[in-house]
């Protein structure tokens, strides 16, 4: 998820299941990492949801599927952030 000041958070399964959400941000230690970790590479039926909040920059998802294109994640879709979402968000 893409949200203000540059942040990226992050989880792993669904919104509904109250998972751990964690901030990261754009360098090669941050969500690059997180897409080259085994979880994600190893996982052949892991898909990456890329939400946008409304207070995110268009930048911000320039530099999301720039990292996409870099650690060649080939599963990946551009969806709108849900209610389910934002409260995850608003929970931090």
């Amino acid at each position: 998820m893409l949200d203000e000041a540059d942040k990226v958070y992050y989880f792993f399964g669904y919104p509904g299941d109250e998972p751990e959400v964690t901030q990261t941000d754009f360098s090669a230690t941050g969500i690059r990492q997180v897409l080259l970790t085994d979880q994600v590479k190893g996982n052949p039926d892991m898909v990456v949801l890329v939400k946008a909040t409304e207070s995110s920059r268009f930048k911000n998802m320039v530099d999301v599927l720039d990292e996409l294109k870099i650690t060649d994640t080939r599963k990946y879709a551009l969806v709108e952030l849900r209610e389910e979402d934002k409260a995850l968000l608003a929970s931090r």
